[in-house]
């Protein structure tokens, strides 16, 4: 081998290690606990229905996360039922071998997941996860608009999905597809910062799922400000 010949090799190869270092760091470490619901089991039960006037449905979240729900407003009986939420393998998931299911179908719902993590203050974050919100179509063919998701953090690290101090991302309005929502935080003083996922419907819909999966929560970011939902 010549010395023109090698030194080009080596150049090459050094390129090549370059890249693929740069392409390993260039995703932060994610702070959450089974970030793709991985864990075995059927979680935290939330709300029994069969301990209310609802049908039979349980509303669980995975093991490391909490969970919320509203039963309000109902001005029609299929507004905001309590949903069944449990670990799915099948079809729906596109990280690892689970994916996070709610559902409810010819009603609707509004829940939401959140997870509390640790980060000094002034620390900025940014938080993302993927959802698939399957829903099913009219009379006419089209698919039934309505269902929305967005995810949040709170800065103080709260667990109200209410709570004024959280800043939320865009919501993500398109249905029967994964889709990404983003957003960025600065941790505040508590030293704690809590990731929401969040969803909702405004009509009802058979079938009417909301997938999650491939939650992130890591350093970096612009701060507080709210970036867009990338399909």
């Amino acid at each position: 081998m010549n010395t023109m010949f090698r030194s080009g090799w080596l150049v090459a190869l050094m390129v090549l290690i370059s890249v693929s270092v740069t392409g390993v760091s260039g995703q932060g470490q994610n702070l959450l606990q089974d970030p793709s619901f991985e864990t075995p089991g059927n979680g935290n039960v939330i709300l029994d229905s069969r301990t209310t006037a609802e049908d039979a449905t349980v509303f669980s979240v995975p093991a490391a996360w909490g969970g919320w729900i509203t039963l309000q407003p109902r001005a029609q009986s299929w507004m905001n039922r309590v949903p069944d939420g449990y670990p799915h393998t099948g079809l729906f998931k596109i990280d690892g071998g689970r994916s996070w299911s709610i559902s409810r179908g010819f009603a609707t719902f509004t829940t939401a997941m959140h997870q509390r993590v640790s980060v000094a203050a002034g620390t900025n974050v940014r938080g993302s996860a993927r959802g698939f919100m399957e829903r099913g179509k009219d009379a006419s063919g089209n698919t039934i608009a309505g269902a929305q998701f967005r995810v949040g953090i709170d800065p103080n690290g709260g667990t109200d999905p209410n709570a004024p101090s959280i800043v939320w991302s865009a919501w993500v309005t398109s249905p029967n597809g994964w889709n990404q929502a983003t957003v960025d935080a600065t941790a505040g003083a508590g030293g704690a910062v809590t990731l929401f996922l969040y969803s909702t419907q405004s009509q009802p819909s058979d079938p009417n799922t909301m997938y999650w999966d491939d939650a992130r929560l890591e350093a970096g970011g612009s701060g507080s400000v709210v970036a867009t939902a990338v399909p």
